[in-house]
């Protein structure tokens, strides 16, 4: 039964570590735990007791490393994460300022239009580029 208690408390320091604490918390409380549990078994000198302290150190160790792998993999996931939000929004901005612009061409495109081969077709610049096109005899519809 006292092995059963060990494997309990184990599974439930376990468990705390992983869902409840953060990785620099459980590194220290763990240490503690140990050095508390440790001092135990000094003063009482039980050579089960010392065997459950290693299995509970080595149990806590595998735990702690596993939490940091976890909170490192986290804060990777995340930070890529916000790189590719950024990146969307400096895309949508792009776009937004493109469609922009090329809304303002076609408008002031759309102004130009109707005297392609008068003196004011010259001065804007699709005009210009109109005059190109009939001098070397292109059809624009």
């Amino acid at each position: 039964a006292n092995w059963q208690n060990s494997i309990m408390l184990q599974i439930t320091c376990s468990f705390y570590i992983i869902f409840v604490m953060n990785f620099r918390v459980g590194l220290v409380s763990s240490i503690l735990s140990i050095a508390a549990y440790g001092l135990l078994v000094v003063l009482l000198g039980d050579a089960e007791i010392r065997e459950q302290l290693f299995l509970l150190s080595l149990a806590i160790s595998l735990v702690l490393a596993a939490k940091r792998r976890l909170e490192r993999s986290q804060r990777d996931l995340f930070f890529e994460l916000r790189q590719k939000s950024d990146q969307v929004i400096h895309e949508r901005i792009l776009r937004c300022k493109a469609e922009f612009l090329n809304e303002q061409v076609q408008q002031t495109d759309q102004r130009d239009v109707p005297k392609p081969r008068s003196e004011s077709s010259k001065t804007a610049g699709s005009g210009l580029i109109f005059e190109e096109l009939y001098k070397d005899g292109v059809e624009v519809s």
